[in-house]
């Protein structure tokens, strides 16, 4: 305390030395400058005394010879000769003391440059007086030139005495006020010293009791750390603990002794050691670090602990070492480590439970392909009644078990948020009127009615997603059917609200069927529930049916509820929001465009069907046959390739799992053999995987099409009719033909606009397009990192298959070049990205043109 006190008082001594030195200097430049203006008021002075005696000096010299002029008298000339020599001299003495002055050097040239000339004018006089041409007439005009030339001598030398009384003025004026400046800084510094040191003095007292208080906190600070909770250490900068609290020796179960001048980086487990030497350089640079190690006990286990190291410097700013904060976080990795076990797991169950969807889809909808599609084909043979009754309950059954798998995969789709929506425009009384005729036998069958009511104010054409609505109005509709014994149901169409863009629809699907108590209404629109046990047993059903309901009426931006009484019935509603349409084309049936081909044209047509399954390779045959087609089969993919290879095969209808060679690479091998060909026959998957990520798999193979199994003699003339029949004239297409330097193919673009009247079919492969080809360019990317060349070509060859199939000539071009090679695959890379955002942006920009 004494030593600080004493260093403060010196260094207020010091401070007082320091402002009487610089008081001196002060004064010293004070003298210095009121002598520099004395001599500076001396010189101005004797500016002017020679400025005077210039002009007397040429005054004489003049009247020297106006004198000889009149008298003749050769002695006025030496006064004149006398004066002219003493007027150098006074001009160089002014020159001398305007040195440092550029104005009176100014004047003094000009000055110069006048005397130069009176004294030319007075030479010429005094030599044409002695010449014989002289006479008074001709001297007159030299004589009143060298009045004026004396004339403007005296003015300069009037302006230039002027300056130099100015200049005096201002050098007197300058003289005073350093002398008043430097009596104020002596008066000032004087006040100064004896205030700094009645503070100084004043400032010593507080802070020998700020020092007091600050030495009683820190011993109030030091035991709070000792007793902390947290463990706190203080280490110096060669690493050795200068101090530590009680809970940082307890957290590694050493006493307080033993860690002093230990080195603290020994407490640290080998496997965190490097990785804390780095945070700890970083402490020098940022003043601050933390970083969760793994910290080794003296008995024991390692743990997990979170270090926070903090800076610390002496009062100088040198660096003295840094404080360690412990914490043990064992705890909370171990729950860290069990969240991410159970983020893995529910992972895995999730993947677990999409295979599991993707297999029983596959394995179920296999068979039963060959079950509705044998009972259709028997249901139109020659039957009795009693034949066709048992057909139809087959068919009826089956199609139940499809509507129930159906349900199923649909729920999964909104689960995992994969459910596509269209976009296109529609007629809602279609709608309906198909709604209508689905149900209208259910109903009749129970002698029922169905009626629909559409308010007058509904727009008819809508823009929104067919499907989903009809969806929805089967299911809701359906379900009070099916619960309704006597009385009906009444269907209301209503326009809830409307602006230029969107129209809100409401629907009420009123019942007088069995109602809902108060339980079972609590229980609605919940995944695999239904009203009650018993409902399941009499009516049937997975119980998905108003779940899936309400997530793509929330998906269409509305809302579903339900009012109900046990025994009176009950009454569904739910709202819609979609765009405002307008009259969309109408979509021929399929068969009516197949029939448009002519029986010479159908025998021409060799068509190809590949199933390792006897009953769905039947029955597909089989519909074919009925349609008029000569058609061939392959029981797997190795002998489809055979028969591709060596006959003429207009279609191909590949089923994609089977064994010996499955469709997906019987497809690559069969698109590998083209390239030799110069041709391309289309080629259609027969799969029961009905994902957009199974489609999309197809698409890659370099599929063309797919036919969801089961499959039906719709379904399939209407593929047929997308890939054989003739193709409608198109005269508002942007560009009919193709070639090497185009971005897109749009003679392939407009076939599968075509394909639907409405485009949907195309927009939907362009989706799926769309949400694959970031996983195409990842992996790509990745295989291009890690060196993989077969990953890589497999990638591209997937994203070559995907584009041409669309019409995307460009993408296919440059993924084809990156298949081949791997070679500058980076630039390759960044040229994929950059035509993928063309090909997007000239694909919008020309649908939306062909739209308006």
């Amino acid at each position: 305390m004494v030593n600080s006190v004493s260093k403060k008082a010196d260094a207020g001594l010091i401070l007082v030395l320091i402002t009487l030195f610089f008081l001196c200097v002060f004064s010293y430049k004070s003298k210095s400058r009121l002598t520099e203006n004395s001599q500076a008021i001396s010189e101005t002075n004797l500016v002017l005394l020679e400025l005077k005696a210039t002009l007397s000096t040429m005054q004489e010299a003049e009247a020297g010879v106006n004198s000889f002029l009149l008298a003749e008298d050769p002695e006025f000339l030496e006064l004149y000769k006398t004066k002219s020599k003493a007027m150098g001299v006074h001009l160089q003495t002014l020159a001398n003391f305007a040195a440092d002055n550029e104005v009176q050097q100014n004047n003094l040239t000009k000055l110069h440059k006048l005397v130069s000339e009176k004294t030319k004018q007075l030479n010429y006089i005094v030599q044409f007086r002695h010449s014989k041409e002289y006479t008074r007439e001709k001297l007159e005009p030299y004589v009143t030139q060298g009045a004026l030339i004396m004339t403007d001598i005296r003015s300069l030398i009037n302006e230039t005495e002027d300056q130099a009384r100015t200049l005096l003025a201002k050098h007197v004026k300058e003289a005073n006020r350093v002398a008043e400046i430097s009596h104020f800084a002596i008066l000032f510094s004087c006040a100064l010293a004896f205030l700094f040191l009645f503070t100084s003095r004043l400032i010593l007292r507080k802070e020998i009791n700020e020092r007091r208080k600050t030495e009683e906190a820190f011993q109030k600070m030091r035991l709070a750390l000792e007793n902390a909770v947290e463990g706190i250490s203080r280490i110096d900068e060669q690493g050795t603990f200068l101090s530590v609290n009680k809970a940082f020796a307890s957290l590694l179960g050493f006493e307080i002794h033993e860690l002093i001048g230990r080195n603290w980086i020994n407490i640290i487990d080998e496997h965190s050691q490097e990785e804390v030497i780095e945070q700890y350089a970083r402490v020098k640079e940022d003043g601050r670090s933390e970083v969760e190690a793994l910290c080794r006990p003296k008995s024991g286990e390692p743990f997990y602990v979170r270090l926070t190291m903090v800076l610390t410097h002496s009062d100088k700013g040198k660096f003295e070492g840094h404080y360690c904060f412990l914490k043990d976080i064992s705890k909370e990795k171990r729950e860290q480590k069990e969240l991410i076990d159970a983020r893995k797991a529910a992972l895995e169950a999730s993947l677990a439970k999409s295979d599991f969807l993707a297999n029983m889809s596959h394995e179920i909808r296999t068979p039963m392909n060959g079950v509705i599609g044998m009972s259709g084909l028997l249901s139109k043979t020659n039957l009795n009644d009693k034949q066709k009754q048992f057909v139809d309950t087959i068919r009826i059954s089956a199609e139940a078990l499809l509507t129930l798998i159906n349900d199923i995969l649909d729920f999964s789709k909104i689960e995992s948020r994969k459910m596509i929506f269209e976009t296109i425009d529609f007629s809602l009384q279609d709608v309906l009127e198909d709604t209508e005729k689905m149900l209208i036998h259910s109903a009749r069958a129970k002698s029922i009615f169905l009626n629909f009511e559409i308010s007058s104010e509904v727009p008819q054409f809508l823009l929104g997603d067919p499907g989903k609505f009809r969806q929805i109005l089967i299911n809701l509709i359906g379900n009070a059917v099916k619960f309704t014994k006597e009385g009906g149901v009444t269907v209301s169409v209503t326009k809830q609200s409307e602006n230029q863009k969107n129209c809100e629809i409401r629907v009420e699907i009123q019942d007088t069927g069995i109602g809902l108590n108060n339980t079972a209404l609590n229980r609605l629109f919940q995944p695999f529930t239904q009203a009650d046990s018993s409902t399941t047993r009499q009516f049937g059903g997975t119980g998905l049916g108003l779940a899936i309901c309400k997530r793509l009426v929330e998906m269409m931006g509305g809302e579903i509820g339900v009012q109900s009484e046990e025994g009176k019935g009950s009454a569904f509603w739910f709202t819609v929001k979609m765009g405002q349409g307008k009259e969309p084309l109408r979509e021929p049936k399929k068969t009516e465009l197949v029939s448009q081909l002519s029986k010479e044209q159908k025998r021409n047509l060799n068509l190809l069907v590949v199933e390792d399954n006897q009953v769905n390779q039947r029955v597909v045959i089989e519909m074919l046959s009925q349609l008029g087609f000569t058609v061939e089969a392959a029981e797997n993919g190795k002998t489809a390739l055979e028969i591709y290879k060596h006959r003429k095969i207009d279609l191909i209808f590949m089923d994609c799992q089977m064994s010996v060679m499955d469709g997906y690479e019987a497809t690559k091998e069969i698109r590998d053999f083209e390239k030799l060909t110069a041709k391309r026959t289309p080629i259609v998957a027969l799969t029961a995987n009905v994902t957009a990520q199974d489609k999309q798999k197809c698409f890659d193979a370099g599929m063309d099409d797919y036919l969801n199994k089961p499959v039906d003699m719709e379904n399939l003339a209407g593929t047929i009719e997308r890939w054989l029949a003739p193709a409608p004239s198109i005269p508002s297409a942007p560009v009919v033909t193709a070639d090497a330097n185009a971005l897109i193919d749009w003679s392939a673009v407009e076939k599968l606009l075509h394909i639907k009247a409405d485009g949907s079919f195309f927009t939907e492969l362009l989706t799926i397009y769309n949400e694959k080809f970031p996983d195409y360019m990842t992996a790509i990317e990745d295989a291009v990192k890690n060196g993989d060349a077969a990953a890589l070509r497999e990638a591209a060859h997937a994203l070559k298959g995907s584009s041409l199939n669309l019409g995307l000539l460009a993408l296919g071009e440059i993924s084809r070049k990156l298949e081949e090679s791997s070679e500058n695959a980076a630039q390759i890379i960044s040229d994929l990205k950059v035509c993928y955002i063309k090909t997007k942006d000239e694909l919008t920009h020309q649908l939306e043109n062909k739209a308006a």
